[in-house]
């Protein structure tokens, strides 16, 4: 996939910019607070439906708006597409693919994107839940199926953790006494 063009509407610190990505490499330049891990930003938003950096939409809206919009054009095989974006804080989000609206999950097998940020040294140093998450994201732009595997493996992990803890919970009846002597006591029943 090559990104050919991307334009943010309220998108963080952007207000309303297009750029135009001429093919090879693109070296992006500014000072502090430019915008340019903004605009890295964006392009994880339109491959993923998510950001990197905050699990909160809401935090992607420029301070004096009550929406954002993205849209970036690809080419892919020679067949161009596009991908936008949009989120309101009234907690509507959309997004869509070719005009047709689609799930993140689709958009990760259509747009495969890596982004290396500087949170990402946790690879080489953090937990091994980190590096595995990673790994997860890129199989699961390579194939589709992966990522419906993973979403029922996390799904059976959760429905495990919650049996484990109600058994847990169950296991908190009180025992029987014991005697001294270590044998369990009969409670008396009324007669």
């Amino acid at each position: 996939m090559i990104l050919e063009s991307l334009s943010l509407k309220n998108f963080r610190n952007h207000e309303d910019r297009s750029f135009r990505f001429p093919p090879g490499s693109t070296v992006v330049l500014g000072g502090n607070g430019a915008g340019k891990t903004n605009l890295l930003e964006a392009v994880h938003y339109l491959s993923f439906g998510r950001s990197f950096r905050t699990a909160d939409d809401e935090n992607l809206v420029r301070l004096t708006s009550d929406y954002f919009y993205l849209r970036g054009e690809t080419v892919s095989g020679g067949i161009r597409n596009r991908t936008e974006a949009s989120y309101e804080t009234a907690g509507k989000k959309i997004l869509r693919y070719d005009g047709r609206t689609v799930s993140a999950r689709e958009l990760v097998a259509r747009n495969r994107s890596v982004v290396f940020y500087t949170d990402d040294m946790n690879l080489v140093l953090g937990a091994s839940a980190y590096r595995r998450r990673y790994l997860d994201q890129l199989l699961s732009q390579t194939d589709p199926r992966y990522l419906d595997d993973l979403v029922r493996y996390n799904r059976t992990v959760k429905q495990k953790n919650s049996l484990l803890k109600t058994m847990k919970i169950k296991k908190k009846i009180p025992a029987l006494p014991v005697s001294g002597s270590g044998i369990p006591l009969r409670r008396s029943c009324p007669a």
